[in-house]
This record gives structure tokens, sequence and C-alpha cells, in this order.
């Protein structure tokens, strides 16, 4: 380095800080090399989980199940040269860690239409597959229900578009900007609106006032949107805000309110009528029965077990907030009707909708 006219050798300690600093300005967050996180830090079932998937879709190569996990991780971009990125931990974070404070969701109930008086409130920190289970399984704690029975089958209907609601919280956790540890995904839900907010922003490339926007994809996370894509959650062709969109039409709802601004993204889904009470009962299900069909803790284990096929029992206790031998008894209504059934063993295995088959 120049010092004054002479050309001298420069500190190895401030030649370390300039490869850092390049580093950091040229690589994005996402693939950034974390040395303190190892394999022990991540949900390996979670991982195998993406591997079953993947392969079962044609996906990923069969290959990969034959595959060790430092291997699949190496080939899914999460792993360079035997050490962890940032992704690695979005993807597959096991328990909360200090370095990653921005992996929270937060989800709150308030009563009316303003935000003063919270009737229900949590924050979530975990990987985002486990977030987007707490956050549909918040839904469909929180959101009115409507059936009717079509082949036999009774099927039940948010108060607004289950899948709307889906693809919007997925394209949050997908998009999101990860870089700032203060980030997170906020789903709020008054009597007559639910918000979903962002840390980040919709390109500028994709027009979300059209009513008919051109499918065009560009994740802001390309690394974690794949991960998605192996799970069938994420198509990767930009048809995200047209597929809300009409799902809300269809359902006879205002189509979603899209706001881009100030380094956040707010979608707001309007409300058919007032949010109808429901109170919780000591075993965490919701009092009232449904008219006819399954009573409305059936109906909570029934939607968690098709929106998260091949769930295991515990992971549904623990979601719905349900004693394990309350569970086994809704199981046991849902399975002798023929609504579900279990695969594989009873270590292994989980539970499957048998409509979605």
């Amino acid at each position: 380095m120049r010092v004054e006219s002479t050309t001298v050798v420069m500190p190895q300690k401030q030649y370390h800080n300039m490869l850092d600093n390049n580093y950091y300005a040229t690589t994005q967050w996402e693939q950034r090399i974390n040395p303190s996180l190892s394999i022990s830090n991540l949900d390996e079932e979670e991982i195998n989980r993406t591997i079953r998937i993947g392969v079962e879709t044609g996906r990923l190569p069969e290959a990969a199940y034959k595959s060790d996990i430092p291997t699949v991780l190496t080939n899914m971009e999460l792993m360079q040269d035997g050490k962890l990125t940032n992704a690695a931990a979005v993807l597959y974070l096991k328990h909360e860690m200090k370095e990653y404070p921005q992996l929270l969701l937060r989800l709150a109930r308030f009563q009316s239409t303003d935000n003063r008086i919270f009737l229900d409130n949590k924050q979530v920190h975990g990987n985002i597959f486990h977030m987007l289970e707490e956050a549909m399984t918040f839904l469909f704690r929180h959101l009115d229900l409507s059936g009717e029975v079509k082949d036999l089958y009774r099927e039940e209907k948010l108060a607004v578009p289950r899948i709307a609601l889906r693809e919007c919280i997925v394209n949050a956790l997908i998009h999101r900007e990860y870089k700032t540890p203060g980030g997170s995904v906020g789903i709020a839900i008054y009597d007559d609106r639910i918000e979903i907010i962002n840390f980040g922003q919709i390109p500028k490339e994709i027009d979300y006032t059209n009513k008919n926007p051109q499918m065009l994809s560009k994740p802001n996370n390309p690394i974690i949107a794949r991960a998605f894509f192996y799970r069938g959650i994420f198509e990767n062709w930009g048809r995200g805000i047209g597929l809300i969109k009409n799902e809300c039409r269809h359902a006879s709802l205002p189509e979603p309110e899209f706001v881009s601004a100030n380094g956040f993204v707010i979608v707001t889904f309007r409300l058919k009528k007032s949010y109808d009470k429901l109170s919780i009962n000591n075993n965490g299900g919701l009092n009232g029965g449904l008219n006819g069909g399954l009573n409305k803790p059936q109906q909570m284990v029934y939607e968690y077990i098709r929106i998260h096929e091949g769930c295991t029992g515990s992971k549904i206790a623990a979601a719905l907030n349900i004693p394990y031998r309350t569970l086994e008894k809704h199981i046991a209504v849902l399975s002798n009707n023929g609504l579900i059934e279990h695969r594989g063993s009873k270590k292994t295995g989980g539970y499957f909708s048998v409509k979605n088959d």
C-alpha cells in the first residue's frame, strides 16, 4: 500500500479487513458463510422432508436419497467448503440462535379495527418452514370457517381463501430482506381485515397494481426460493400476485391492497363481515360445533393435516396446543370417517388427508 511517497507491505489485519469488506459488499446475505453455524444446529428431519418431497415430485434427482446431509446441503448451495451459509439457517435452523433475531414471525389478533387491544399475541422464532406452519395455524384458529358437503366430504373454507393467504405468506417469507437484524414478517387480524407486513420491497419490474400482472419471477433470495420449489410450495413462475387476486375475486372478495414503500410491503385482505368471536377451551380447541360433520377441534386437526401432509402426531399437538391424548381422539374420528390416514412406520411416518390423493 502507499504511505505518502513510498510503497510498503500492508499489515495482515488491514489486508483481511479489506477482503472481508469486499466479500460482504459483493455477496448476498443468504450466500454468506456463518462459521459458528453447524449441522447440529439444523433440523435434519426438515432437510430429509425436502429431499423426500423433491425426489417424489421429480424436482430433485433420486441420488439425493442416498446422499449424506453435507452433500445435499452443498448441492443446494447451503454449504461451501464444509461451512454453512445464512440460507441454511433460514431454511433449517432447529432452535433460536442469537445470530438470527430476524427469523421472527409476529402474529396478532386485535379487538375491533384498531391495534389498541390484543385478543391474541404471539411471536414465533425459527426456520421459515416452521413460521409458515405457525402462520397458517394462527389464521385457522382466528378466522371464520364455512363449509359445504361435496362428494361425501365436507369442504371447509376460510373467510379469505386459504390459497391466497398461504401464497401471500410464502411470498413474504421468500422475498423479504433478511440482512437487517430487526426485520420480521407480521400478520395482524382485525374485525374487518387481515394485514400481512413484510420487511422488504416488491421489485420495480413487477406491476402489482395490474389486475392480471405479467408473470415475472425475481426472488430476492433465489437459494431460499429454490428450496421452497423443491418442497412444491413455490413455483418460481411469478404468478403469485395474480393467483392471490384471482382467488379473492372467485370468493367474491375485494382484491387485496398492495403497498410497497419505506422498506415495507403491506398486503391487506378485506373481510366480508366482522369477526365472529369464538372462545378457546382449556384443551386449546375452539368451543362450539359445526352443524353436521366435524366439530371445531376435529376440523382444526383435519385442516392442519391437509396443509402439512406427512406431519406427526406430536407436531400437530404442539402446533394446535392440544394435549396428545385429546388429539388421539380427534385422529380416531377423522380416520374412522376416511378423511385421513397414517402412512409409514410409527417413528418416521405421518398423517395424510385422503381427499388430497
